[in-house]
């Protein structure tokens, strides 16, 4: 447990559970999704679920150049009825998102929502690591999150979507920069949400904790390391 004192007052942190209704789901037939890390392991499940329910426009981008792999994706996506464009921009860079957008609305127009995948997953010892490795690992979750908001302030979203990690609430093995970026993220969507309630930000702010994919593409470093975090932290592969 996590015990926070304030003003003389005891706060105990506590998980509990909570439900989705049905229909309150803000993703629409037909609508532009930008995907960020689209070609990578969660962010790709999630374009193939998004071409497979409602034939969307998706807008993937990643830091690498289009070439046979990401083409077969785009083109798997499209036979599953769906519209796709891979951009190749980095979400911490401010021009190259820019440019990547505007070409994306030149084809598509607006954009209804947003899932920031992209990221890298920690596996050095914090005591083994510099501080430019450090900010490798922070910085698209940290610096992509916030170029986000920069480059898309004017975008009438339906929602902007963080992938988190449970890492944020639980730790990453020693790594600290993976849980750290993390954990920006969730403390970021609740600002972001408080920005949008007084009319200050487009569309709703979510934030998913998410534990460990089987095809996610993001372990603890070796597979084994993956499985003792698993087994120590209670969690099994999704």
């Amino acid at each position: 447990q996590s015990v926070f004192y304030q003003g003389g007052k005891r706060f105990v942190y506590q998980i509990q559970e909570t439900f989705l209704e049905t229909g309150s789901s803000l993703l629409q037939a037909g609508g532009t999704y930008l995907i960020t890390g689209g070609c990578g392991g969660l962010g790709f499940l999630f374009a193939r679920h998004f071409a497979k329910t409602h034939g969307a426009n998706l807008i993937l981008t990643g830091r690498s150049a289009l070439d046979e792999e990401k083409q077969a994706k785009i083109r798997e996506l499209e036979a599953l009825g769906s519209h796709a464009l891979y951009l190749q921009a980095d979400s911490c860079d401010v021009s190259s998102m820019k440019t990547a957008l505007g070409e994306a609305k030149a084809k598509y127009g607006k954009i209804h929502g947003v899932i920031h995948a992209a990221g890298l997953a920690g596996s050095q010892s914090l005591f083994e690591k510099d501080l430019a490795g450090f900010r490798k690992i922070i910085e698209p979750k940290i610096k992509g999150t916030l170029v986000l908001d920069e480059v898309l302030q004017e975008e009438a979203l339906h929602f902007m979507c963080y992938f988190s990690s449970s890492s944020a609430i639980l730790g990453d093995f020693g790594s600290c920069d993976y849980a750290i970026g993390n954990r920006f993220q969730m403390a970021y969507a609740h600002y972001r949400q408080e920005k949008q309630l007084e009319g200050k930000a487009y569309g709703k702010s979510l934030v998913i904790n998410w534990p460990l994919w089987k095809d996610g593409g993001m372990g603890v470093g070796e597979e084994e390391n993956s499985k003792l975090y698993l087994k120590s932290s209670g969690q099994r592969f999704l």
